[in-house]
């Protein structure tokens, strides 16, 4: 004995099936969605991260380039210092030469 469908039966059965392909795909496509939002947020976090990162280590190396540039200043300070007072007193010295060799003509004048 043979069982035939009828139409309607396996119109049923295809509008199940189709039912059913649909909800899979519907299911599929929420994963995937879902998967690349997670992945984008992953991104995002690590490029916050990288920035941050890259952020301090810019402060860092800013903050070193300033105490390199403050000690080069004081360096540069004191040796200005030490030339002026080294000029100064060699300055004094040869005022002193002069002043006696002045003298010595004056004295030389008045004899």
């Amino acid at each position: 004995e043979t069982f035939y469908a009828s139409k309607e039966d396996i119109e049923e059965t295809a509008d199940i099936r189709v039912a059913k392909l649909e909800e899979q795909l519907q299911t599929t496509r929420v994963s995937m969605q879902k998967e690349a939002d997670d992945r984008v947020e992953s991104i995002k976090n690590e490029l916050e991260r990288v920035k941050e990162s890259l952020e301090r280590r810019t402060n860092e190396r800013l903050e070193e380039i300033d105490m390199d540039f403050e000690a080069e200043m004081a360096l540069m300070e004191r040796t200005f210092k030490a030339s002026k007072e080294d000029v100064e007193k060699k300055a004094g010295i040869r005022v002193a030469e002069l002043e006696e060799q002045l003298q010595e003509l004056n004295d030389g004048l008045q004899a």
